[in-house]
């Protein structure tokens, strides 16, 4: 019992006190809704994404689509380029129930099998698609 409370003692004095002021608390990222204005928000705000990258992908003839499972991410693809923008909104918890503390995004290109789609629906052209499809595009 005794090497216990003396295990106690030591603890405690390893106890460190918060500071008095810390200030305003809240997130240190722009929280966007999650909603189809709430990214394009996001993709025209110029403290989140280059413009010269925004105004390549072409907002006004893109596909904006939710995560079907996942709050807070949603995904781009652009019908001029045939790149595909995944955003991850802070704010929002991940697969995993943990909240992200800042957004983010990553680029890549539309897989074909969803090129094939937007070709049968009319969203481009067929000389877009071979382009897009090729083994060795990688994007703009």
């Amino acid at each position: 019992m005794k090497i216990f409370q003396e295990l106690l003692a030591e603890a405690e004095k390893l106890k460190v006190d918060k500071p008095k002021d810390q200030g305003k608390v809240g997130p240190k990222y722009k929280q966007f809704p999650d909603s189809k204005q709430g990214i394009i928000s996001f993709l025209k705000d110029p403290k989140e994404v280059q413009q010269s990258f925004t105004k390549k992908i072409d907002l006004d003839t893109c596909k904006i689509f939710p995560d079907p499972s996942v709050a807070g991410v949603w995904g781009v693809d652009s019908m001029k380029t045939g790149n595909r923008i995944v955003i991850y909104l802070g704010g929002y918890k991940d697969p995993f129930g943990d909240l992200r503390n800042h957004n983010d995004f990553e680029t890549g290109v539309i897989p074909k099998r969803e090129l094939q789609k937007y070709l049968d629906r009319g969203d481009i052209d067929q000389k877009s698609f071979d382009r897009f499809s090729k083994e060795d595009y990688y994007g703009v």
